[in-house]
C-alpha cells in the first residue's frame, strides 16, 4: 500500500511536469505567432439578460489596456509600456496580452460595462431582444 502510495505521487509529479513543459511549447508558439502577446485566461458566462466576460491581466494597470468591439467580437488588448512584466518571481519577456472574443450580433453596444480591480478585467455586455419577424400590410 505504501509502495503503491509513493508510485501515485511520482506519477502526479511527472504529470505535473509533463504539463508545464506542454505549457512552455505552447508559450513560446504563441509568441513566434503573436509576437511578445500573451492570450489571457478568460472566462465567459451569461443569462437571458447579460453576457460576463473576465480576463485576468497580471501585471498592467487600467490606462495599459484597450478594448474595441467591431462586428461581432471584442478585442481585448493590453501593454505594459518599457516594463518587464514579473510573474512568479521570473522576468517574462511578454509586452502584454490580446485576445478576441465573439459576441453575438443583438447586443446593446451603448451601454457596455468594462472594470478592472485586482489584475481582474470585467465586462458586462447587455443583450437586446432580437426581433425574429414582423407582419407586413399589403396595400
Amino acid at each position: 500500500m505504501v509502495k503503491d502510495l509513493i508510485n501515485l505521487n511520482k506519477i502526479q509529479n511527472n504529470l505535473t511536469d509533463v504539463r508545464k513543459e506542454i505549457n512552455n511549447v505552447f508559450e513560446k508558439f504563441n509568441e513566434s505567432v503573436f509576437g511578445n502577446y500573451k492570450r489571457p485566461s478568460i472566462n465567459i458566462s451569461q443569462n437571458s439578460s447579460f453576457i460576463n466576460i473576465s480576463a485576468e491581466l497580471p501585471g498592467l494597470d487600467k490606462e495599459d489596456i484597450n478594448l474595441k468591439l467591431n462586428h461581432n467580437s471584442l478585442e481585448i488588448n493590453g501593454e505594459k509600456k518599457k516594463k518587464m512584466l514579473k510573474k512568479n518571481g521570473e522576468e517574462s519577456t511578454y509586452k502584454g496580452y490580446k485576445a478576441t472574443v465573439g459576441v453575438p450580433p443583438h447586443v446593446d453596444i451603448d451601454n457596455i460595462k468594462a472594470e478592472f480591480k485586482n489584475d481582474v478585467l470585467k465586462i458586462t455586455i447587455p443583450k437586446m431582444k432580437a426581433r425574429i419577424g414582423s407582419s407586413i400590410n399589403i396595400n
